[in-house]
């Protein structure tokens, strides 16, 4: 019976081994067709993700798999279908939220095993683009009323993801003080190998000076853009003069937005007019680094390696877009560096990542010095061997970081705006690829061209849709 038990969980180990990371194997594909702006592959490669990995809403990357099929399904000009797949990740992130985020039970499974092999439950950065991206769908499908209940649902989300990290970060430590290595997790994180190892995680990542934790300017901007041209009374007017101030502080360089705040200030109306929102090049990526730690197991000391996610920014950009009709030409300009946004909750993360990742290794290392010594006294060579295997496979098989994140979201986010012309042309244009000009309808005074570029030369995704 002991030789099966053994054999079984060798087994197990090894299985993991080869399992543990089919989710960064499997998004791979996406990503690059994403990437080239081969919408058609990508949605493809989407699809048989959310067959594999979200059949069900709390499958382990149900999430993840909603939020680029999201993405992916918008830029493609499905906004029913992004709409559907946003509104379940929602409702996903929520169901997490409503049970504790960080449970000490919970935290003990993933530190003998790994953190990918938990549901993704996913982060503030998350839940605001997700909200945001659902009050331009709504906007999209004229359902007014629908965007002004994503903008409430994201200021709402907003306030709660500051507490909420709060907590995670008060529970991160009460798990550790529980924990029975807890001397050693501590020697080891304090430890100058541990500065060391995150010198190289984050010395070289975005500046994010100015960007406040969980705040992105455009979801800003988009709050006061929508009760500016979709309010119903002075209460939404007041409401997007004090929203407007708010983006202007975040993007002051930023002509059309400073153009808005001023006209609100003085009360002045609105010509009619043409937006162009340009989403711009990839966020930044998780990848996995291994780094080896010295390690006390028994009264031995070893050197095991710690598993992280280092984030990787996406350098392949190309310049923001321009918008010209009418004699005009305005060119899209910054109002959210999301490389810095991503950057600051990474940053915020990485002290409770290094210490749960360190603690695993810990308990891991424990786990199989103990199996081993057993072994060792049982005096069975065989069974020492098959110990010897199963303990080897299994700290391999569960030594993986947790790189799972929202690929699709955009480098950059710019603005800009024309008055819109007699002819109601414009003609949108940008580096290494040259846009036909665009047909405004004739209904509706102020209109917005979405422009989604993932690479510099790729095929860009560009739609419409009106708002006054």
């Amino acid at each position: 019976m002991l030789r099966f038990i053994l054999q079984l969980m060798t087994a197990i180990a090894l299985v993991m081994a080869v399992g543990c990371s089919s989710y960064s194997e499997r998004i791979t594909a996406y990503r690059q067709a994403y990437a080239a702006g081969d919408l058609q592959t990508a949605g493809l490669k989407i699809r048989e993700l959310l067959e594999e990995d979200a059949d069900e809403d709390q499958a382990r990357d149900a999430l993840p798999v909603l939020l680029e099929a999201g993405s992916v399904f918008r830029a493609a000009g499905h906004i029913r279908e992004s709409y559907a797949c946003f509104a379940r990740a929602e409702r996903i992130y929520e169901y997490w939220q409503n049970l504790a985020r960080f449970s000490v039970s919970r935290e003990g499974v993933s530190l003998l095993t790994n953190p990918a092999t938990l549901p993704y439950r996913g982060g503030g950065t998350d839940i605001l683009m997700l909200n945001t991206y659902q009050a331009l769908n709504t906007l999209q499908m004229g359902d007014i009323p629908g965007a002004r209940q994503s903008l409430v649902r994201m200021d709402n989300h907003q306030k709660a993801v500051v507490a909420d990290n709060a907590e995670r970060i008060a529970k991160t430590r009460e798990a550790t003080e529980k924990s029975e290595h807890k001397e050693q997790i501590h020697s080891t994180t304090e430890s100058p190998k541990a500065q060391e190892v995150s010198a190289k995680l984050l010395d070289e990542l975005p500046d994010t000076r100015g960007y406040d934790l969980y705040v992105n300017p455009f979801s800003e901007y988009l709050y006061a853009f929508y009760h500016l041209y979709a309010g119903v009374d002075d209460a939404d007017r007041e409401m997007a003069r004090f929203r407007m101030q708010r983006a202007l502080a975040m993007a002051p360089e930023n002509t059309a937005i400073r153009q808005d705040a001023e006209r609100l200030e003085a009360g002045a109306d609105f010509p009619a007019g043409v937006y162009l929102f340009h989403e711009n090049g990839m966020a930044p990526y998780r990848e996995e680094v291994q780094f080896a730690f010295p390690i006390f197991a028994g009264n031995t000391i070893s050197m095991v390696a710690v598993a992280l996610p280092k984030l990787t920014t996406d350098a392949n950009i190309a310049a923001f877009a321009h918008i010209s009709g009418g004699g005009q030409s305005a060119q899209a300009e910054l109002v959210s560096d999301v490389d810095a946004i991503v950057t600051q909750e990474y940053k915020n993360d990485y002290p409770g990542i290094l210490t749960r990742a360190i603690a695993s290794a810990t308990a891991k290392a424990a786990a199989a010095y103990a199996a081993n010594y057993a072994a060792q006294q049982s005096g069975d060579g065989l069974v020492q061997l098959l110990t010897f295997i199963g303990t080897a496979a299994y700290q391999i098989g569960s030594n993986v970081a947790d790189t799972r994140s929202w690929i699709s979201l955009p480098k950059q986010i710019g603005v800009s705006r024309i008055d819109l012309p007699a002819d109601r042309t414009v003609t949108v244009s940008q580096e290494g690829y040259q846009l036909t000009s665009v047909k405004i309808p004739e209904e509706g005074d102020i209109w917005v061209i979405h422009l989604r570029t993932m690479h510099r030369g790729a095929r860009p995704s560009i739609q419409m849709f009106r708002i006054r």
